[in-house]
């Protein structure tokens, strides 16, 4: 009994880590796109747009490898072990539509590989600041 609520819990806690990492990702585009177009330092911070580029290499990367996302197999893992399939609360009903929204896989990775392409380029075009003092050194 203890060990099935360890387990729903740790599935729930991974939903909502799911939930915000896809939030970030989500801004962080947002972000990426403002900072090309609005030359601001406020959408400049360095470790965001860092962490963001990386993530959504990551995240892009994914499909092209033919592989799920570890937080989708995780959420998985411990739902089973704890004898839940997809269920839940009101919350987890609606971060679940939004993680996992009902369309078709191949939209979702075309829209990864556009927000990935975008922030990439972006990136590149447009690096924050600390990052262009570095390139300027060398």
């Amino acid at each position: 009994m203890l060990e099935e609520m360890i387990d729903r819990f740790l599935g729930l806690l991974i939903t909502f880590f799911h939930f915000l990492w896809v939030i970030f990702m989500l801004t962080g585009f947002s972000w990426t796109v403002l900072a090309y177009f609005i030359h601001r330092r406020f959408f400049d911070f360095f470790w965001f747009r860092t962490l963001h580029a990386l993530g959504i290499l990551l995240v892009s990367s994914f499909p092209l490898l033919g592989k799920y996302c570890p937080l989708t197999i995780w959420e998985n893992f411990f739902r089973q072990k704890s004898g839940e399939a997809y269920g839940g609360g009101f919350i987890l009903h609606y971060l679940e539509k939004f993680i996992y929204p009902d369309i078709e896989p191949v939209v979702i990775r075309i829209g990864t590989f556009i927000v990935a392409f975008v922030s990439i380029a972006v990136y590149i075009l447009r690096p924050p600041k600390r990052t262009r003092r570095w390139f300027k050194k060398t």
